[in-house]
């Protein structure tokens, strides 16, 4: 549900002397690491509104959305030819009444139709080369100074629960790989077009010995004919728009019950439906406080959007932390796909740190901050990608917003913190791997993260399929500062079952 309006709330400030791990595995990191300081975010928007409008600043009413990206209005000035590069593309915020640099990215009122028809209607006009991805209508055409090149159906979508599925917005095209030999998928992607790290748009996918795949393969990502690949291809430029026109996740919303767990020990806590947007129990909402290893979920969302999951990274000395169980030492690079495993269920700060290095740490932690303000996230500050820093903080309000963003955009990530999708049988994948967010008597887990040091307490965000009004439903728990996670979530089950069960 959309925020309640206040005003800014206090931050708990810890030093970071004070907050040593607890964790016995990946829990470790050298104290000489500088990391640097956090800033304020900006408040979240109100998302019962939903303004985009082009040159005139035309203004059109959107519908009310499940998350609240921060974008506003769009102002289209003269676009460069070359490339058809977006940078005078101007995005006008109200709050702050002025235009600022477009920033490239997911952004859900592309969902809707009327701006996204206006958006692509301007940049046919401006002259500008582009490539129109419409996911709902299942077309792809591409625009060389405004005229249209190739228009072609698309052959099949990226499931779901793919770790490529579509988000709706405006991207960069990143990449052109005429022959990508996935790992990963263990099949050739001919003339591939690249955004968003993961996201791929390619011909009919062939196996090693060169043949085809049969009709049922389906772990691919956006797929064309291969002619009209090689099309893509040819006209196609690094560093040119791609604007996806993709569905919204279908959700019903209903209205918050916020009731209070009477005698909770935890102050911090949440419990709410995903599907239904439904809070069903809250208590301190808004405050901000350390998350611990909660931050690595918001790692995990970069990585899979500035690195393929198939990309091997080096393994350089200064990201190789110090830790209770050493993974990476006599590695010389590792698959991101490995290393979100390792980030994900053992919880591992050399992980972290390795796939932050891959991008640049500083850029890398700017871009988690940067996500974390265009998801609306105004309780949220990281300083580093592991969590260990007392000064990575975050409301339990912010997780839901975070939480119930992943498990309707990014399911694949869910699906790895369950440990369900292993690359044990990939050549640099770890046969090994511990989950530690399983809770112990608590059957219903279905994914999440869990994390703990001196200064954040026990912290956990858990997935739970509990059946309420006779259906089952996916539901997220949200606890920070607790002295006994385990025990908590028991209870808030038990509340879950007591109150709403029948």
């Amino acid at each position: 549900m959309g925020p309640n309006g206040d005003g800014a709330r206090g931050v708990t400030l810890v030093r970071h002397e004070d907050d040593r791990a607890r964790q016995k595995l990946g829990a470790l990191i050298p104290r000489s690491l500088a990391l640097p300081q956090g800033k304020a975010l900006a408040h979240r928007p109100q998302r019962s509104l939903l303004a985009v409008a082009v040159a005139c600043f035309c203004t059109i009413v959107g519908t009310s959305l499940w998350y609240a990206p921060a974008l506003s209005s769009l102002r289209l000035s003269d676009l460069l030819p070359s490339g058809g590069s977006m940078a005078a593309l101007l995005q006008f915020d109200p709050y702050s009444e002025r235009a600022v640099p477009f920033v490239y990215g997911p952004s859900l009122v592309y969902a809707q139709e009327a701006p996204y028809e206006t958006l692509r209607t301007e940049l046919i006009s401006a002259g500008a080369s582009f490539i129109d991805l419409d996911a709902v209508s299942g077309r792809v055409r591409a625009f060389v100074g405004g005229v249209v090149e190739v228009d072609a159906p698309l052959s099949s979508l990226p499931q779901s629960d793919s770790w490529c599925a579509l988000e709706a917005g405006v991207f960069k095209l990143e990449a052109k790989v005429a022959a990508h030999r996935s790992s990963y998928l263990d099949v050739t992607l001919p003339d591939s077009l690249i955004w968003q790290g993961n996201r791929f748009l390619h011909g009919t996918p062939v196996h090693g010995d060169g043949d085809e795949v049969d009709s049922t393969y389906a772990r691919d990502c956006v797929r064309v004919k291969s002619e009209v690949a090689e099309q893509l291809f040819s006209v196609a430029v690094v560093g040119m728009p791609v604007v996806v026109h993709a569905p919204a996740p279908k959700v019903s919303v209903s209205s918050d019950y916020e009731s209070k767990v009477a005698d909770f020990p935890t102050p911090y806590y949440l419990v709410a439906d995903v599907k239904n947007d439904t809070i069903l129990a809250v208590g301190e909402r808004h405050t901000a406080v350390p998350i611990a290893s909660l931050t690595k979920l918001m790692t995990a969302l970069i990585a899979t959007e500035e690195l393929a999951l198939d990309k091997r990274v080096a393994i350089e000395e200064p990201n190789l932390i110090e830790s209770v169980m050493p993974r990476l030492f006599d590695r010389s690079r590792v698959s991101v796909h490995a290393l979100l495993e390792l980030l994900l269920l053992e919880s591992s700060n050399e992980a972290a740190e390795v796939l932050a290095g891959a991008v640049g740490r500083e850029a890398f932690i700017a871009a988690m901050n940067a996500r974390a303000a265009k998801l609306g996230l105004r309780d949220t500050v990281f300083v580093d990608p592991s969590g260990v820093d007392a000064g990575n903080v975050s409301s339990v309000n912010d997780l839901w917003w975070l939480t119930r963003y992943l498990a309707l955009q990014h399911p694949f990530l869910v699906e790895l913190t369950r440990g369900t999708s292993t690359s044990a049988g990939a050549p640099d994948g770890f046969s090994d791997v511990a989950n530690f967010n399983t809770l112990d008597g608590v059957g219903s887990f279905v994914g999440g993260k869990v994390g703990e040091t001196e200064a954040a307490g026990q912290t956990s965000i858990t997935l739970h399929w509990v059946s309420i009004g006779g259906e089952e439903r996916l539901i997220a728990i949200i606890l920070l500062g607790s002295q006994q996670r385990t025990a908590d979530v028991a209870t808030l089950l038990t509340y879950l079952e007591e109150r709403f069960g029948q």
